[in-house]
């Protein structure tokens, strides 16, 4: 075999076996996909309840805070919480876009 021929085999060979590396990878991706999908699926029912339930915490501490203006002991500890749950209102959106994105 001269050099050229055996160069030539050997780009061959290894044109095939990146073409069968991508197809593995790309099988592999869906295997994945096919698995976290419905591990996704509760993580959502998880989030929407978290985000309902903080929702609702979030109204009645605006009704308390403006019943309570007038009263620093009760104001202070409200705004705290408000902020915090706010905080986490937003951590749990950010971070549910986040994990959606990458699937």
């Amino acid at each position: 075999m001269e050099f050229q021929e055996l160069n030539r085999v050997w780009q061959d060979a290894d044109q095939e076996l990146q073409q069968k590396i991508q197809l593995d990878l790309s099988r592999l991706e869906e295997t994945d996909q096919r698995k976290v999908r419905p591990q996704l699926n509760s993580y959502l029912i998880n989030v929407l309840i978290e985000l309902v339930v903080g929702l609702a915490f979030q109204s009645f501490l605006n009704g308390f805070i403006g019943q309570h203006l007038d009263q620093i002991p009760f104001l202070i500890p409200a705004l705290l919480l408000a902020g915090l749950n706010i905080y986490s209102i937003f951590l749990t959106l950010i971070n549910s876009i986040y994990i959606f994105k990458r699937t």
